[in-house]
């Protein structure tokens, strides 16, 4: 049973039990959740050394039983600060334990082992990262804990194990439960605190590795817009120090006190809402220059909703801004080359490209204005034929009068020298007067001077002006010159076609001439494949209408549909063909459907490409049937005044002999001879009858 000083004995014992908790919780360096094994092993230490302290100040029952809380301790260890402190303090207590010896030695390390195992099993499977236990799950823990206490005090000596279950039991079960309650919430208030205190160092480590870390420049100003603190990448992007900062209005670093006053309105005041969104502000840095920055800016507010300050972060956007800025170009450059591409290809002339390259390059914002001018075959001076819409530009109404004669003009440079002349200042150039009065009238700040070649001469100039200086940079300068390449292209193109075009008239013309001549002859050009199929027949057979380009076109000569050859003839001609000899005024006799027989003359070469291979046959025929036919009149003609002259040959030398025959009989008869010679002229008598 209870008496007044068992009471004393439990009060003195729970207050060292609780007093251990905070002397513990305000030990500093001793951080039993790190992952070092040190810290923990002194956690052990303390524990076990506040077990040992309570062993010796022990609850005194009247039979001389002694217990003390040393099980809500070790069994709250393992519950909160887990394997290696609970392990370390448990062996300490058990060596102390058995140092005591003594009859309750068994239950006694009994006990240290079980609510120690218990409490870290019980935070293995209960406890989760940043959880701690109810008040409920705490007590049921030292109800379970002291529960296996008083299955412990079966280890005593059987002479006192029931007068202990009666005596101590109730007081173990009821009490202890409430004192593991007690220290469970001390020491899950460390816990709490101990999770912010980490939280919020991590938060803190994180906010400077950011505030320190972060190349933008970030700056923390006062309700009144007075900088408290900036950052290192303040300091190396505007170029000020907190010394030169601090206690100062940041309207200190705007380029514009307007805008500095825009943005208080907007942002930067007690009633302003939180702004989030990213703003750009050009800022001045403590040397002078002026940078664009991309800003997000907005309020710091307490958890009560009350302005603190507030925090502005800075990143220079130069470099994108001029990323951007050569992107646009970049777009600019290949619009106006695609574009002066597309008319390359579809311009009909010289004029027409001119005209299509001066538009586009100020289309595209490539420049602002520009103009060519033609340079006179005849040895003239370059006048302007294609200029952009809008003012006078340039020197270009000068160049039909002349060139300047003194200072520097870039179009003169560019024209002598035959080569691209850039100009990224005209203000500071020393120009002639005339092109310094219309780089002043006309605001002119860059101009650059493109040669345009035909072929290997000089055909044309194009001038582009700029308002801006530096207007053409290592990009532009090399799409500009692409550019300048492919009109020099076309015109040499349009040059070679208009040769071109003039050699196809010309040869239509002989061609006209050639068609006339076979048209008032009977001759017709005709060609061959390489298998000697006519593939052009000018006049297939004149004079034989039946006859149309169907017989010969796509066929040779042996399988010309209703033709019949001289087959000795084709013969001889197939292997002057297969010999590839040219054949000159070759006669051969063909039979048309219906029997009608046709002479034809012809005269051929075969025809080789660039390689020297045979490509087919070329050349001319004529119709020669009435030259045949003519021949053949008077070979018959000649044959019959032949078998006449046959026939009358004998007769005539008979008429003779008869003749003479007559002049002997009258020479025997002494008369005159009648016929003279061998003539057959008759004499007339000396003494006619």
């Amino acid at each position: 049973m209870f008496d007044g000083n068992i009471t004393l004995d439990l009060i003195r014992n729970c207050a060292l039990l609780l007093m251990a908790g905070l002397v513990y919780d305000l030990m500093p360096g001793q951080d039993i959740n790190s992952t070092r094994i040190l810290p923990r092993v002194g956690a052990g230490v303390v524990i076990g050394l506040v077990a040992i302290a309570l062993m010796l100040t022990p609850v005194r029952w009247g039979d001389g039983t002694i217990f003390d809380t040393r099980t809500i301790l070790l069994g709250l260890s393992g519950l909160y600060f887990g394997v290696v402190p609970t392990m370390v303090a448990m062996a300490l207590a058990g060596a102390y334990r058995l140092y005591l010896g003594g009859g309750g030695v068994l239950m006694g390390i009994a006990t240290i082992l079980s609510s120690g195992l218990l409490g870290i099993a019980w935070r293995h499977y209960r406890l989760r990262p940043n959880r701690t236990y109810s008040i409920t799950e705490i007590y049921v823990f030292g109800l379970a804990s002291h529960l296996l206490m008083v299955l412990a005090m079966f280890l005593l000596p059987p002479a006192i194990i029931a007068q202990t279950l009666e005596n101590v039991a109730p007081a173990v079960l009821l009490g202890y439960p409430l004192g593991a309650v007690m220290l469970g919430l001390l020491l899950g208030g460390r816990q709490k605190r101990r999770l912010i205190t980490a939280d919020l160092a991590k938060q803190k480590a994180l906010f400077e590795a950011l505030f320190k870390g972060n190349p933008d420049a970030i700056v923390f100003a006062g309700v009144a817009r007075e900088v408290i603190a900036i950052n290192p990448g303040f300091t190396s992007n505007l170029g000020y120090s907190l010394t030169d900062l601090v206690g100062k209005k940041t309207a200190i670093f705007y380029e514009s006190t307007a805008e500095y006053e825009r943005q208080g309105a907007t942002r930067f005041n007690m009633t302003a809402a939180d702004q989030l969104l990213p703003y750009e502000v050009n800022y001045r840095r403590k040397d002078g220059s002026v940078f664009p920055g991309e800003t997000l800016g907005t309020t710091i507010k307490d958890g009560t909703g009350e302005i603190l300050g507030y925090i502005g972060i800075i990143r220079d956007i130069s470099e994108r801004k001029e990323m951007a800025r050569r992107l646009e170009r970049a777009t600019q450059l290949y619009a106006t080359l695609s574009h002066i591409n597309e008319a390359v290809v579809l311009a009909s002339g010289a004029q027409e490209l001119f005209v299509q390259v001066c538009d586009s390059v100020t289309r595209f914002g490539l420049v602002d204005a520009a103009w060519i001018g033609a340079l006179d075959e005849a040895g003239g001076p370059m006048r302007p034929v294609a200029r952009t819409a809008g003012p006078v530009v340039g020197c270009s109404d000068h160049l039909e009068v002349q060139l300047e004669t003194s200072g520097w003009c870039p179009v003169q440079e560019a024209l002598s020298q035959k080569v691209a002349i850039w100009c990224e200042d005209l203000e500071a150039a020393e120009l002639a007067p005339s092109c310094r009065q219309c780089v002043k009238d006309q605001g002119w700040g860059s101009v650059a001077a493109l040669p345009l070649h035909r072929g290997q001469s000089l055909a044309a100039m194009l001038v582009m002006y700029s308002r801006g200086s530096d207007a053409f940079d290592v990009q532009s300068r090399s799409v500009i010159e692409k550019m300048t390449a492919n009109i020099s292209f076309a015109l040499g193109n349009f040059s070679a076609e208009a040769t071109r075009l003039k050699a196809q008239a010309d040869l239509q013309e002989s061609e006209a001439r050639y068609r006339a001549l076979t048209n008032l002859s009977n001759d017709w050009y005709w060609e061959q494949d390489k298998d000697l199929r006519f593939t052009i027949m000018s006049r297939p057979d004149a004079g034989q209408p039946e006859v149309d380009l169907e017989t010969f076109l796509g066929h040779s000569r042996r399988d010309a549909p209703g033709i019949v050859w001289d087959a000795a003839e084709l013969a001889d001609l197939e292997a002057i063909a297969a010999a590839r000899k040219p054949f000159r005024n070759f006669e051969i006799g063909r039979t048309y459907r219906g029997g009608q027989k046709q002479y034809v003359r012809m005269s051929g070469a075969p025809i080789y490409d660039s390689s020297g291979v045979f490509t087919g046959y070329r050349g001319v025929g004529s119709n020669i049937t009435e030259r045949r036919k003519s021949e053949q009149q008077i070979r018959a003609q000649l044959k019959e005044l032949q078998d006449w002259y046959e026939v009358t040959l004998g007769r005539e030398d008979r008429v003779l002999q008869l003749k003479g025959e007559v002049n002997e009989l009258l020479c025997e008869l002494g008369r005159t001879k009648r016929y003279n010679g061998g003539e057959g002229e008759t004499s007339e008598p000396e003494n006619p009858i």
